[in-house]
């Protein structure tokens, strides 16, 4: 329904399928439905091509807590050819592992040695504040480890200072704590499940935050 309101607007649609266990049973249903749509040929005729490509989860925010969903590799072989065709064309990349990925073993070798922290930003800087005035920054999820302080009772200077000199947990483990060491505290030798570089950082990231925090809790 949402596709065809787009259409009938002008609008071309643009389809993203998040690969997990659940979604992978129904990948041809969709390629069938983007048939029955016509899809390919009604969005030409708004001056484009119908984009459609799959994606790995992101294991942070409410997506981590469905890692259980996650797929291993066998699923790279298993996607239609046309999904596989549409995501290579979309991410403009030769193989389908380029654009989703290998397992987390795989990525064990080369990351163990990596000496360098993540430190990876966005494309613009922003900053969230909740209804209890605690900000974040957007360069990663609201939780604790990456909590700023509070308008309240840090004011602006207090958060500044926490982002300016990567103060709180989430920042520190991002520009300062090397991946190799979060792959020895984190990484699963024998797992067989899917990941893009940064996905299976960002997962030992939440990890590295969790265990961080609690540690600041108990001390407390």
């Amino acid at each position: 329904m949402a596709t065809e309101r787009l259409i009938e607007a002008g609008i071309r649609p643009r389809w993203q399928l998040f690969l997990t266990e659940r979604v992978v049973p129904e990948l041809e249903a969709f390629v069938a439905l983007i048939g029955s749509l016509e899809l390919e040929g009604r969005v030409r005729q708004l001056g484009h091509e119908f984009e459609v490509f799959v994606h790995g989860i992101s294991p942070d925010g409410e997506a981590f807590h469905i890692e259980h969903l996650r797929p291993v590799t066998d699923i790279l072989s298993a996607l239609p050819g046309y999904l596989a065709e549409k995501t290579l064309q979309h991410r403009a990349k030769p193989t389908l592992t380029a654009c989703l990925g290998k397992a987390e073993r795989d990525w064990l070798p080369e990351l163990l040695e990596e000496s360098r922290p993540l430190a990876s930003y966005p494309d613009t800087l922003g900053f969230m504040v909740t209804p209890d005035l605690d900000v974040f920054s957007n360069l990663a999820e609201p939780m604790p480890w990456w909590k700023l302080g509070n308008l309240a009772s840090d004011r602006v200077e207090g958060i500044m200072r926490c982002f300016e000199r990567d103060e709180n947990p989430g920042l520190h483990a991002s520009y300062h704590v090397p991946i190799s060491e979060l792959a020895k505290a984190f990484g699963r030798g024998e797992s067989e499940l899917l990941y893009d570089r940064d996905d299976l950082i960002t997962r030992w990231l939440r990890l590295w935050g969790e265990a961080h925090w609690q540690e600041r809790v108990v001390k407390s």
